[in-house]
């Protein structure tokens, strides 16, 4: 039995935390004992007694050993009344191994306490897993959702400007039309490059070729700064 300290400020006794096996609270003997026992009572006799020797009652049909183990709690040894009480020289040689077994239940109960946390630990990472690949999730729609909405209208923008051009116009209102259209143009790939980001964030991002001219691409960049410069 672990037993789990009293509180300073309480005069309660200490409470039984643990029992193994999980069958002795059925177990007659262990019930006629604690009848004669109360855990703080039991600990502060034990810890009275001399060279840790066990405390030992006669429970009609059985025979009760009360072992110190020292810094955690009771060893508990039950035996039929019909064997007798345990020799003084083999509950003498007992003793040192209390000590060990004390030793050894610690470490036990400190492991499964670490087993507990690294299972807590695992179910928090687990949570902000999921939590972040949601986030994941919601921000790519939500860049799908606004460059679908942006791209509509700009396409509109695009076949009117294109429409216009095919219209008998002056020479610098078709080039300020021919400008309309290209800055349409450019924000157009903006927005799909955009889209695109979303594409490599998600793993399928296809690779195109595409031929380019590239002075025709610093021309029309530097017609559509002309205005603002």
């Amino acid at each position: 039995l672990q037993l789990q300290p009293t509180p300073p400020d309480s005069d309660a006794p200490a409470p039984l935390v643990c029992m193994v096996p999980d069958s002795l609270p059925r177990e007659p003997g262990y019930s006629a004992f604690w009848a004669q026992w109360s855990p703080a009572a039991l600990e502060q006799a034990l810890a009275d007694r001399p060279g840790d020797l066990p405390i030992v009652s006669l429970l009609g049909e059985y025979v009760a050993h009360a072992f110190r183990l020292p810094d955690f709690g009771v060893l508990i040894f039950l035996r039929d009344a019909r064997i007798g009480v345990l020799s003084s020289a083999l509950q003498q040689a007992l003793v040192p191994l209390t000590q060990r077994l004390a030793d050894a239940l610690r470490a036990a109960v400190r492991e499964a306490a670490l087993r507990q946390q690294t299972h807590r630990l695992e179910d928090a990472l687990r949570q902000a897993r999921d939590q972040a690949e949601s986030a994941h999730l919601a921000k790519s729609r939500f860049i799908a959702s606004v460059t679908h909405e942006i791209r509509t209208p700009m396409n509109g923008i695009l076949g009117l400007t294109a429409c216009v051009l095919d219209a008998d116009l002056t020479a610098p209102l078709r080039r300020q039309v021919e400008q309309i259209h290209s800055s349409a143009d450019t924000l157009l790939d903006v927005v799909n490059d955009v889209l695109d980001l979303g594409q490599i964030d998600a793993g399928r991002m296809p690779i195109e070729q595409i031929p380019f001219s590239l002075s025709v691409m610093v021309a029309e960049l530097l017609e559509s700064l002309a205005v603002r410069a």
